[in-house]
This record gives C-alpha cells, structure tokens and sequence, in this order.
C-alpha cells in the first residue's frame, strides 16, 4: 500500500530475519536480565552479549562463541579471526603480535621479523658429521640454523682429546694401566704385575711409575718387553726388539709423540747391561752422571692414569 505526499512515495515492506515452519521470525531468546542470548549460548558455548562480552570466558575473549586468549591464540592473534601466517615457519602468537614460532627445515630467521618469516635459505643437516674445534668428529645441530653448531662427542680411550674441554680421558675406567719399577739382580725391571714387581729377586722402587694405554688406538704403538742375553730386560716399539733379545711381552700402548699429556720416557744403559728408563730429566741426567749411557726417547708415556 502506497500513498502520495507531495512528490514523495512512502513504501513499506516486511523483512523476515528467518522463519520456522509456520514462516514466522523467530526472536532470539532473552536471558533473565533481559541480555539477549545469540547461537552460541543455545550450543552452550560462552554466553555472547550483544556489547560482545561473555559471561563464562573470564579473562579470555569471546569469538564467534569461543572463548580465546587474544595474546597466544594463533588463530584469533591480537583480535577475533587474525589468523597468523608466518613464511617458512610455523607460526606464533606473542602478546597478541604474530611471530616465528619455528622455521621449517632448510630456512632460518636472520631479522626477528614475523612479516618475512624464516627468510634466510639454509643448509644444516641435523646430526650430520662436523669437525670440532678441536679437530675431532662431531654432530651437526640445528637449533639455530643460522648458525649451526657442532657438538663434541663423549671422550673415548684414544688418546685424543675428543670432547675439547683440554683434557685427554684422565681417569678413564680401563683406559690406562700402571707400570711399576723394581730393581734387583743387578738390573731394573718394569711391569703392569705388582706381584711381578716384587717377585724373585727384585723390590718395588716405584708403584705406577708411568702409565700405558691397555688398548691399541691410532696414534698409538705397542710397548714390547724384550730381555737380552745375560737376563736383562729392555724396553722397545721395535718388532725385533732392537736385534738385541726376543721378545717376552707387549708392556702396553704409548704414544709416538707428546700428544694427549703423554711425557718423553728416557732410556739408558750401563756398562754391566741395565737398562734404565725415567721421565724425569733430572733423574735422567743423574744416572749420566754416574755412568749410564743415554740412547735418547724410547716412548712417550703418561704420568697418571
């Protein structure tokens, strides 16, 4: 129905919000204090006013009938329905600001910024074999695949200082054994055998004298106990126990070189055929004195275990 007012036309019509069955609009339902109640308290979800705050959400928020922390939620970041979407990450919501939560394999974040993401291309394999500062193989780790790092391993009985804290296995169950020095029968003689050392003739003069590897490791060469004729003993890295006597057993490991703490183990001889070893210099300088002769290093030993 229309009407004419002046040179105007008033029209009216009728706009359904929504129907039921018998095409009438269906009111949203009040709550007692007169509140009116949208979809999602009829789901039972939080209870949205129509000022938009919630009645069982405390101090989150209410977004679409869901209750959120608009300070962590991805989904909702800083505000309802701000979605984050990070390059080349997974991304992060802090204090209600997108960020990098953490960067896909391959990609590193160089500026903090959540706008370009993991932007930086990188190569670091997890766990892959590195060189550590110390020489040593290590594993790649990728915490920070801009500045991957490589972990020192565990150290081990080899004479190498694996893990780079300075120190090569000291006091490492089994690695090393101690040699003892005895003297008698007009001679001295070194073994790993305390019992040895005090046996048939001779007396301890020093307990663990010095210490050998048990194993064999690279850089590392067996200790040969060779005797002569006459029954002295002698001291050898040589097979052939210096074309001077046959071999009775393998002493241990020493090293070739001062690598790992290893000390230089001087050997001399006298007149009558003893054979003498020290890693004291001043020991070794006495024994000159007082008519040994010195034949130079004959290995490289260790002063603890």
């Amino acid at each position: 129905m229309s009407r004419r007012l002046g040179s105007w036309t008033l029209g009216f019509a009728v706009l359904v919000l929504g129907t039921g069955a018998t095409g009438c609009a269906t009111a949203a339902p009040r709550r007692n204090d007169g509140a009116v109640r949208g979809d999602a308290a009829v789901r039972g979800d939080a209870a949205a006013r129509s000022d938009g705050a919630t009645d069982d959400c405390g101090a989150r928020t209410s977004c679409g009938g869901r209750c959120v922390d608009l300070a962590t939620s991805v989904e909702d970041c800083g505000g309802c329905d701000r979605t984050c979407v990070v390059p080349g990450a997974s991304p992060a919501c802090v204090a209600g600001r997108c960020a990098v939560g953490s960067c896909v394999a391959g990609r590193a974040d160089g500026n903090g910024e959540a706008s370009d993401g993991c932007e930086l291309a990188v190569d670091c394999t997890s766990e892959a074999p590195c060189t550590t500062t110390c020489g040593t193989t290590g594993s790649r780790t990728c915490d920070d695949a801009g500045a991957p790092t490589c972990v020192a391993p565990p150290e081990t009985c080899n004479a190498i200082d694996d893990d780079c804290d300075g120190v090569c296995e000291t006091a490492l169950p089994g690695c090393r054994r101690g040699v003892h020095r005895s003297s008698g029968n007009g001679q001295h003689f070194y073994t790993t055998s305390r019992p040895e050392a005090e046996c048939c003739g001779f007396r301890v003069e020093a307990e663990n004298f010095f210490w050998v590897h048990a194993e064999a490791a690279d850089g590392l060469q067996p200790f040969f106990r060779c005797i002569a004729s006459g029954g002295f003993h002698f001291y050898t890295t040589d097979t052939a126990c210096d074309s001077a006597g046959g071999m009775e057993s393998t002493l241990g490991f020493v090293a070739r070189d001062a690598r790992c703490g290893a000390v230089p183990l001087f050997h001399l001889r006298n007149a009558a055929g003893d054979h003498f070893y020290t890693h004291s210099a001043p020991e070794r300088d006495y024994a000159t004195s007082i008519g040994y002769e010195s034949l130079g290093i004959a290995a490289h030993v260790w002063r603890a275990p």
